[in-house]
């Protein structure tokens, strides 16, 4: 066991987990559970929370059965609760406040922070982590973990279908994604490159009108030799196509440059873009893959980002 910030000891089994509700997040739901934490999808515990969910989620889920109060027992002796980035998020957070008092409620940053979002969860007393060193350095009282991923979900190993895979939603890189894929495809390499957005934003035909499957996001960044990752702007943290790249153990082509400093992650593995000259990257393609250690993947566990609720990052 891990004493946290507030002198309570941290486990899989003493945590609670909510979970955004979204389609992608089932097989996370499934993955938690099987590490021995409880873990619930999207709860709305209020009249107030019921509204959120009305307004904020997806019409596909706002009657989904998961929308209802904490089910009794659920989560009573939780030391450690984690709730999603949203308004809605703070009203379970305050809910799960007043029903588990003395338990730790942090708000976990998936994507880039926002920082009226994380004002208002601070101001509520719900402690504010994220992922990335830039957000944890421009709103004050931002706490960092890392990313986490689940070692079970890497495949048997798959025929390398592609050369270089970009599987995810727009979030406003369409166009520099789209001009990427043209020089690589001009290097002679082979893309399977999928964005998710409404075909409006993105009319060529390899954008996806819907989500995809985190599974098959998977499987197709195992079948590819390498995954391409574009950061928004100003954003330095692991996202989870880098993840994927570590545990699959394929190439990462990427224009976060912080990936070089990272100490965890294999530097060979690693092609940073400056353009779309793409200077050495036939060289960088034709060099064997350096294997990911165990060590490596303790190290991003999700028992181990637990673990770092109580001791931070080192």
């Amino acid at each position: 066991m891990t004493a946290g910030p507030e002198g309570v000891a941290i486990t899989p089994e003493g945590t609670l987990m909510v979970l955004d509700g979204l389609p992608e997040s089932a097989f996370i739901l499934q993955e938690i559970r099987a590490c021995g934490t409880t873990a619930v999808s999207m709860v709305a515990p209020t009249s107030r929370a019921r509204r959120l969910a009305s307004r904020l989620m997806p019409p596909y889920l706002r009657h989904a059965d998961a929308i209802v109060g904490l089910p009794d027992g659920v989560g009573e002796r939780a030391d450690l609760i984690v709730v999603p980035e949203s308004e809605l998020g703070i009203e379970e957070g305050r809910w799960l406040q007043r029903h588990r008092p003395g338990a730790r409620v942090i708000m976990w940053f998936w994507n880039p922070v926002s920082e009226p979002l994380a004002l208002a969860a601070q101001e509520r007393g719900i402690e504010v982590w994220a992922f990335d060193p830039s957000d944890a350095a421009r709103i004050k009282g931002v706490r960092l973990n890392t990313q986490y991923w689940f070692a079970s979900q890497v495949p048997d190993p798959r025929e390398k279908l592609w050369d270089v895979s970009f599987v995810g939603r727009d979030k406003g890189r369409g166009q520099t994604i789209q001009v990427l894929e043209s020089a690589l495809r001009g290097r002679g390499l082979t893309t399977n490159f999928q964005i998710v957005a409404p075909p409006s934003r993105l009319p060529w035909k390899q954008s996806a009108e819907s989500w995809i499957p985190y599974r098959e996001v998977i499987e197709q960044s195992a079948r590819s030799r390498a995954v391409l990752d574009i950061v928004q702007q100003g954003q330095t943290g692991m996202t989870l196509r880098a993840m994927e790249a570590l545990y699959l153990e394929v190439k990462l082509i990427t224009n976060n440059a912080a990936m070089l400093q990272d100490p965890h992650y294999p530097q060979d593995n690693v092609y940073l873009l400056e353009g779309t000259e793409l200077p050495g990257l036939e060289d960088f393609m034709s060099r064997p893959i350096a294997p990911t250690s165990e060590m490596v993947r303790e190290f991003y566990s999700f028992p181990a980002w637990l673990r770092r609720f109580g001791t931070g990052i080192s």
